[in-house]
């Protein structure tokens, strides 16, 4: 039902606001309230009579133990399972004054996602950020935690006053293996923070994988869901991430971060942090009209030094932004040094009112392969760009970007030379290989359409982005179509003119121009005495005031005693 929503947003811009919101919302109602039935025999069932939580065993019916504090019953059961277990948290609220620490073939698994509420305390006992549900508790293993499941209830952090609470974390330096978390609903506040896994690679010889999250509503908070490689072994990995179904409400000022987050930390000793196969699908992010301050980002990927990402997959992601303006990429990322991207795919992104896409892909040469596709932006706020591909340093220039079938369109032209709808910044490619494809994308009202020789505030420089080729593209209503250097090649575009009508310094007699602009021109001949205009060799004027057609790579000679005006018209 998603996708047939998206298809319907990207097929008629006309219908961008309310059909999105309505849908958006009656999606978002059903997360709220959705029950799921226990059908698995649980270890043990803990249920609210009064104030007192009680933990009945499943196997005896004899409640094992009880007391007041939520927290200290749920981790007397976790501790007695040491052989794992089912623990169904019956419909009550659980107000956690301290974490509550899981361990490997743990499931905990709520009655129903609205009736079972996990609620922060004022302030949550322990040190650093703390998570309401923790995967073991505070130390230093490399032994992985594996077999893990949360699912059916609801986090309320809301009432808690400490810095940075999670409702679901991980402070443990363990891999975590074989982890599903599923069919949650997070309230949280302006700081507090939904699902964050901080020590993934923590290990250089045990990987972390398997870990899946999906069907989490969320509202508010500065982050839904982060994964970090804490590479502080001398080589990690941690692989097959699956991220599905967020949706994601932002109604209060201040919101800030990320509402899925890949970020990776420098690794020791001179080696490399690896993350393979991540899969995000579907993350909804709306933003209320009353919103008027805060930066909000879609899909972020954020690395220290020495991290490479191979094989991402974005696929989905729905960014509805208020109208006042508040700061946020859909979909973005940021590598430090002799970090990379190897085989992205960012793929049907929706933006309203918002930022677009900008992908920071290399500080080294491991031969990128970007597809970024199938995607509808419509009056971009606070953004340089609505597609912006950044890549500072790629030495040999073997980087391949394809950008296809999507439309950027803006509500206004902006004068200046930002935004722009696609942009390409950094100066990479050295003159290099590397192949950047535009194919099928509508660009309306922009300062320019395409560009290659901008940086990121505005101004001109000379960029070493070779290789462009622009091939069935729809320019219109732009500052300027195209703003490059370089070497460009554009194929069945409207309104494409790469630089109009320029002058061409004219040489000593007799003087060969070569089209090597890799477009077709005419070349406009003017005054002075010419006595012979040769194209390919071959004489075909004697005089001045000529027009002559080079195709790409053809060539004219041109004899004269007094100077002619030289003009090439690209076409």
């Amino acid at each position: 039902m998603k996708k047939q929503l998206f298809n319907k947003i990207t097929g008629k811009l006309n219908l961008y606001g309310i059909s999105f919101l309505f849908a958006f919302i009656l999606v978002m109602l059903g997360q709220m309230t959705t029950s799921e039935a226990v059908i698995a025999p649980a270890s043990y069932v803990i249920y609210k009579g009064g104030t007192t939580y009680y933990a009945q065993n499943g196997q005896t019916g004899v409640n094992d133990y009880s007391g007041t504090d939520a927290a200290t019953v749920i981790q007397n059961v976790i501790d007695a399972l040491i052989n794992g277990g089912l623990i169904i948290l019956k419909n009550a609220t659980y107000v956690i004054a301290t974490p509550v620490s899981l361990d490997s073939s743990i499931s905990v698994q709520g009655e129903s996602r609205a009736g079972t509420i996990i609620q922060a305390a004022a302030s949550i006992g322990g040190t650093g950020t703390r998570g309401l549900f923790e995967l073991d508790d505070f130390g230093v293993t490399t032994t992985p935690i594996t077999n893990v499941y949360i699912g059916n209830m609801t986090f309320d952090l809301t009432t808690n006053t400490d810095a940075y609470i999670k409702a679901i974390g991980q402070r443990a330096y363990r891999p975590v293996q074989n982890l599903l978390i599923e069919k949650i609903n997070m309230d949280l506040d302006t700081e507090h923070n939904g699902i964050v896994l901080e020590n993934l690679g923590i290990s250089s010889t045990i990987a972390s994988y398997n870990i899946t999250i999906k069907d989490i509503f969320t509202r508010n908070g500065s982050g839904t869901v982060n994964l970090y490689l804490n590479a502080s072994a001398a080589s990690s990995l941690y692989y097959n991430v699956k991220i599905e179904n967020l949706y994601n409400l932002i109604d209060v000022n201040g919101v800030g971060d990320d509402r899925v987050a890949i970020i990776g930390n420098f690794p020791a000793g001179g080696g490399v942090a690896e993350v393979r196969g991540v899969s995000i699908r579907d993350v909804y992010v709306f933003v209320a009209s009353t919103v008027t301050s805060g930066l909000i980002q879609g899909v972020k990927f954020d690395t220290g030094a020495n991290c490479y990402l191979h094989d991402m997959l974005v696929d989905g992601v729905f960014f509805v932004n208020a109208p006042s303006g508040t700061i946020g990429q859909a979909v973005s990322s940021i590598l430090g040094g002799n970090s990379f991207f190897q085989n992205a795919t960012i793929s049907n992104v929706f933006s309203k009112n918002g930022g677009g896409i900008k992908m920071f892909i290399s500080r080294r040469d491991p031969n990128p392969f970007i597809i970024i596709e199938k995607f509808a932006m419509y009056n971009l706020q606070d953004t340089i760009a609505g597609i912006e591909v950044y890549d500072p340093q790629g030495p040999s220039g073997d980087e391949t970007v394809i950008i296809r079938n999507g439309s950027l369109f803006n509500a206004a032209t902006i004068a200046g030379n930002l935004p722009v709808g696609i942009m390409f910044t950094g100066g990479s490619l050295q003159g290099g290989s590397g192949i950047i494809s535009i194919e099928g994308v509508f660009i309306n009202s922009f300062s320019r359409g395409i560009s290659n020789n901008l940086n990121e505030s505005g101004s001109l420089y000379t960029s070493t982005w070779t290789n462009i080729f622009v091939e069935n593209c729809n320019l219109a209503n732009n500052g300027s179509n195209l703003s490059a250097v370089g070497n460009f090649q554009v194929r069945t575009t409207p309104a494409i003119s790469l630089a109009g009508v320029t002058g061409i310094t004219v040489g000593a007699s007799p003087f060969t121009y070569t089209n090597n602009d890799n477009v077709p021109e005419a070349i406009y001949i003017d005054g002075g005495t010419v006595s012979d205009i040769k194209k390919n060799g071959t004489t075909i004027f004697t005089s001045t005031q000529k027009t002559i057609w080079l195709e790409p790579g053809e060539s004219i000679t041109v004899t004269y005693s007094q100077v002619p005006t030289m003009r090439k018209d690209q076409k």
